[in-house]
Parts: structure tokens; C-alpha cells; sequence
């Protein structure tokens, strides 16, 4: 099991009391993880790591150095990179019967929730309070591959890894384009209130 598993396998039990259990590999495609809760099964999941990696000229930036300091530079490709493993994971998912779920694990700051939201919708607005503006440089990554795979993942779990050494805690993004996936939101994947003591 690796360190990803094992996190993302205790984060849910810890927080929802969803348990992920492995599916056995075999020839067949198959999503990582039957996932139960009180030994109901509920969906199946893959889970994909998004990994920090170093910039180097190898891997798309332009490095330059002035004063002895690096600087390094490159297209956004961030919703790129999503897009890819939304494509990769609807692979795994496609051949079993929804609720169909796609966990990411992000532990590259340069990636966050939105680059999520823009390869699926192909836009990102920014804006600086007063003046707004629509980038649609993504229409062609949300309308390319997963242009109808997408909708076809019925929940969406965004992970962003807490560093308890620096004080941030984690944070999980839910985001559900099918009512199923809604519906299983909000079920199993909401805040639960618990009784109250009646003592």
C-alpha cells in the first residue's frame, strides 16, 4: 500500500466512516477501491495522485538565473494535467455500474481546486475585486477528451494534504455533476452531526 493510499484510506474512515477497500488487480480495467459504509457498499473509486515535481527544462520550464538567483517559467498546465487524469481514471471507472467516484490527492501547490473547475468547465474568472474578466483558454481541454466522460464520474473528492507542522489542516472539495453523485454527497460525505450527549 503506498503512503497515498494509506492517508486518503484514513482521512475518509476518520472523517465519513467510509471504508476503501482494494480491488484485487487483474487483466480487466477496474477502478483502486470498492468503498463501504456500515459494510454497505456504496461506489467504487479511483484514486489519482497529483505529485509536486521540480521545474526543470526536462519537464516543459524555461529556467534563467539573474544575480545568482533561478527564476522559472511556463504555460499553466495545471488544468491539462487534471483533464489527463480524469481521462485516465474514466478508463478505470467506465466498465462498473455507478456511483462512480474520482479522489484526487494534490500535493503540488502550484495545482489547486480551481484548475479542477477549469478543465471541466473550460473557463476561470479572475478578478481583483472591481474589475473581472473570463479566461477561456481551457475550452479545448474541457471540450477535448473528457468533453463527455466527465459527466459520467458521478463525485469528485478533492483532496489538498494538510501540513499540521505549519498549522494547515486538510481540506476536501466535493463537486457532483450527476444527482447520484449528489445524492451520495450528501449522504455519506457530509459534516456529520452527532447526537447530542444525553448525559
Amino acid at each position: 500500500m503506498t503512503t497515498s493510499e494509506q492517508y486518503v484510506k484514513k482521512l475518509l474512515h476518520d472523517k465519513y466512516d467510509v471504508d476503501l477497500i482494494k480491488i484485487e488487480e487483474t487483466n480487466r480495467k477496474s477502478p483502486d477501491y470498492k468503498c463501504y459504509s456500515d459494510a454497505k457498499l456504496i461506489c467504487v473509486a479511483e484514486l489519482k495522485d497529483i505529485e509536486y515535481y521540480p521545474p526543470t527544462e526536462e519537464t516543459g520550464w524555461k529556467i534563467e538565473r539573474l544575480n545568482g538567483v533561478q527564476f522559472a517559467s511556463r504555460k499553466d498546465n495545471a488544468p491539462n494535467r487534471v483533464a489527463r487524469l480524469i481521462h485516465s481514471a474514466f478508463k478505470q471507472l467506465k466498465e462498473f455500474k455507478p456511483p462512480r467516484v474520482l479522489i484526487f490527492l494534490n500535493r503540488d501547490s502550484r495545482v489547486d481546486v480551481k484548475d479542477l473547475h477549469e478543465a471541466f468547465e473550460g473557463t476561470h474568472v479572475y478578478s481583483n475585486g472591481n474589475l473581472s474578466y473570463v479566461n477561456r483558454e481551457s475550452k479545448r481541454i474541457a471540450n477535448g477528451k473528457i468533453k463527455h466522460e466527465k459527466y459520467l464520474i458521478d463525485l469528485y473528492i478533492w483532496i489538498e494534504e494538510g501540513k499540521p507542522k505549519m498549522g494547515s489542516d486538510d481540506k476536501i472539495f466535493l463537486g457532483h455533476p450527476t444527482q447520484i453523485g449528489k445524492d451520495l454527497a450528501h449522504q455519506y460525505f457530509s459534516q456529520r452531526t452527532w447526537p447530542k450527549d444525553p448525559r
